[in-house]
This record gives structure tokens, sequence and C-alpha cells, in this order.
């Protein structure tokens, strides 16, 4: 916990800075307490073989002859706490701090999940304990879990479920180029990217959907016998991809779900747009019709989607703004496919471009929300535009901002991540054409209604696997 930024070597005082006050803790002599902030006068290494430091701080928590200790991320989470008070940590001997077993199980008050944190110095991971027999089979103490603010545990990114039970997808990044003497650079860069990617999707994904980016960015450099296989020559005399992948199976295994191939040379200005393309589809109820062309494309049955159109100017934008871009691209795998368009039926769900969610669905910061509709109802006939909550990025002079995007329920039931009986209803608002979708504007619907997964089940049937 680094707001602690000096330590004496006195054996009974540290010295912390907290803003810019210092603040003398004596090493305490008493008992430790239910509720007592704690810190360790020294490092040590508990039972699990975590190292702490005397810089972090621990929430003391005691049930009958039980002790356990949880340690507090960083000072943002300590700030949340109006309780907690800076003044009140009491430095201890480590040997008692390291009695105490060392609790990583939560629950936000609000909420019913049970998260397991894995920290990593002022970050870390959240996993969702998937249910009760996930909860038991690790052998766990109810006892053992805290209750937290929904800022602490908003502090931990999303990972996979704990038993796994969360859908799982792997996704490689290519690099192509000709003899580019920048291309161990731009490759780690890309590897640099991808971890803040990954952070994006599982972000959206909400504990139930997991996306992997782990595969090092794989480099397939173009020669005279691949490049009509990687490569077209655009009137402007510059290069596009043309990817074929069976250039990436030929060095990597069959593995991946989606592709991602970025260029490494002058991007030209022709079919420079991002687009995706399925390569199967062994889903119903989804409005998609059932095909598989992955093994025209070297795959046997695993490959899902190529994202195209990742030119040069991708991998030198905001990393960010790259991440938002491929997270909606990927997301076409699923939708939208199901619904009609507004004044073209009944069950309005896409837009009149299709395969987006429509501006008047109440979705939120969906990644297939091209409008991110997300509003609040005034009970007065009107509705508030909702801004962001979250950015990843503030924007710069180049970049707009990034709000933090997350799946709607209904977007992770045409995923498989969540079963139709945990889809609430969606409200729908016909906005007139000419009232814009602006953050705090206010929106004046001519009609409103609630749409059912019920609903969409009727017309398309359950989704179901084949």
């Amino acid at each position: 916990m680094r707001k602690l930024l000096s330590v004496t070597l006195a054996v009974t005082t540290a010295l912390w800075l907290v803003g810019s006050f210092f603040i003398f803790i004596p090493t305490a002599k008493a008992a430790v307490a239910n509720g007592d902030i704690v810190s360790p006068n020294a490092t040590f290494v508990d039972a699990d073989g975590n190292t702490y430091q005397p810089y972090d701080v621990f929430i003391i928590k005691l049930v009958g002859a039980k002790k356990f200790k949880r340690l507090v991320l960083n000072p943002q989470v300590f700030d949340s706490y109006n309780h907690l008070k800076w003044s009140n940590i009491r430095k201890v001997s480590a040997d008692t701090v390291k009695e105490y077993a060392t609790s990583s199980l939560v629950r936000e008050i609000n909420d019913t999940k049970v998260y397991k944190l894995v920290p990593d110095r002022d970050t870390g991971i959240k996993q969702w304990v998937d249910d009760l027999a996930c909860f038991n089979s690790k052998d766990y103490d109810w006892d053992s879990v805290y209750i937290i603010n929904a800022t602490d545990r908003d502090n931990y990114t999303t990972g996979i479920s704990l038993c796994g039970t969360a859908l799982s997808f792997k996704i490689a990044v290519i690099y192509i180029h000709e003899k580019n003497p920048e291309a161990s650079k731009e490759i780690q860069q890309l590897e640099q990217n991808k971890k803040i990617w990954e952070e994006m999707f599982n972000y959206a994904g909400r504990g139930l959907v997991n996306f992997d980016f782990s595969y090092l960015v794989a480099e397939i450099k173009i020669t005279d016998q691949n490049r009509d296989k990687l490569v077209f020559l655009n009137p402007d005399g510059k290069y596009s991809l043309n990817f074929d992948p069976e250039e990436f199976y030929k060095n990597n295994p069959d593995i991946f779900d989606f592709l991602a191939p970025f260029d490494g040379f002058e991007t030209s200005t022709y079919g420079s747009g991002l687009s995706y393309s399925s390569k199967q589809n062994k889903i119903e109820g989804i409005g998609l019709s059932i095909f598989d062309d992955s093994k025209q494309y070297g795959s046997n049955d695993k490959l899902l989607g190529i994202i195209y159109g990742l030119g040069g100017v991708f991998k030198n934008a905001n990393a960010y703004n790259v991440g938002k871009l491929l997270l909606h691209e990927i997301s076409h795998q699923w939708g939208v496919f199901i619904g009609n368009a507004k004044n073209q039926g009944d069950l309005v769900l896409i837009d009149s471009y299709g395969a987006h969610w429509e501006k008047g669905l109440n979705v939120g910061y969906d990644p297939l929300a091209v409008s991110n509709s997300k509003f609040k109802d005034n009970n007065d006939g009107t509705f508030t535009v909702l801004p962001p909550s979250e950015y990843w990025f503030l924007g710069d002079e180049r970049n707009e901002p990034v709000p933090k995007l997350i799946y709607s329920d209904l977007s992770l039931y045409l995923m498989g991540a969540l079963p139709p009986e945990k889809v609430e209803p969606i409200l729908w608002l016909d906005i007139p054409n000419a009232q814009m979708i602006t953050p705090n504007g206010i929106i004046q619907p001519q009609e409103t209604k609630f749409i059912t997964i019920e609903t969409i089940i009727n017309k398309y049937g359950k989704r179901k696997s084949i």
C-alpha cells in the first residue's frame, strides 16, 4: 500500500507520510481487537507464501476463536470507507499479524456474489465464486467472508470465475511485416497493449466471460512465397493486408477462437475500414444461420472469426481506443441478429444498419450499442441520458475518451454466459429521430415498453449450442 511512503528503522515507531502530514504510529503492545486496522513492523511471509511489507495495512476480523486479516488494496480503497482513519492504524509486530489467517473472500454489501481477491501490489484480480458447490469444494469458511463497499470491489479487475464455469475465449494477436526495422519495437508495443485489451475485455465480461490474450504476438514475415496470401498492392502503391490464416497455422497451434492481424507497413488509404468476419456459427436461437467455414481457413473447427482492417494506423493509436474497437468487432460473433429495426416490426432491438442494439434500448455501455444508451426515468415522461461512470482513457488531442464498456444481460445471454432466467426485462424508448442522445441530455420518448427474454425466445427459440 504505497500511501505509506516512509518507514523508519526504529523498533517501536514507524513514520508514515499521509498526504503532506507525517504521522507517528507506535507499535502496539495491547491485544488486537475486532475491526482494528493494523500494519506489521517488519516484512513477513504468511502461510500461503504471500510476502507482506511494513507499509501494508490489514483489517482484523474476529469470529469466536477465529482470527482473520484482510489486505486493504490501496489508498483509494482505504479512503472510501468513512469509518477508517489513517490515524487509527496500529503498528503491531509482524509475528502478531502473521498469526491471523489471510482472508481473500469478500462480498459487496448490496451484492450476493462472493469473490476471491488476488492482490498484486496496488492492483489485483477478483474471481467470482460460481456457486455453493464451488465454495464448498474449496473448503472455504463463511466466517472469513468480509463485507465490503463497491469501490473496494471495483478496484479489482474481473478475472475468470473461480471454478471455471465462465466462458473462455483465446485471442491471437498477429504482426505481419516485410523487413521492417521497427518490427521488434512494434511487437513489444503490441505485447504491452495486449495486457490493456485483456483487462478491458474481461471487465466487459462481468466475470462470466474470460478473454485470454496471453499468447505471444505471432510474427509473420512477408516473403516472395507467401506475399499473395498476406497482402495486396493498392493503386496508391501501398500494401493492405490480405490475411490468409493458413500462414498463421503453419507455425502456431489451432487453439484460438479469434485472430487479430496487425500490419507493420505504411498504411494504405484504400480498404482501411475495420470489420469482423465470422467463420462459423453453431448456436441456435441468436438469429443467425448455422454454418462452419473454419476448415477453409486452416482451422479444424476451432476458429470463430477474424478482425480485418487493423492497419498501421491502429497499432500507433491509443491502446484503449483500439481495445474498444476490438471488443466491438469480436462481439459481432453473437450479435445483433435478433429483432428488427424501428418501424419494421414489433420486436425493436437493432438499429437501422443492423447488427447493433437500437439506440432506445436501455443496454447501457454495451460493446454492441453504438449509441451506448443508459437511461434514468425522471417519472415525468422524460428520461435522462446517464454518462459513463468510469473511463479507461480520458482522451487527448487525438482520441476521444474511452468509457468502460460492459456487456448487458442480453448480450451475455446471446454469448451463452447468462441463462435466460437471469436476463432482466429491458426498457425500450421510442426516441424521435430529431432527439439527440447526449450525456446528461433529456429524452422524451413517444412510447416506452419492456422487452422480455421470453418474447425473444418465443420468436427465435431458446439459445442452444449444437
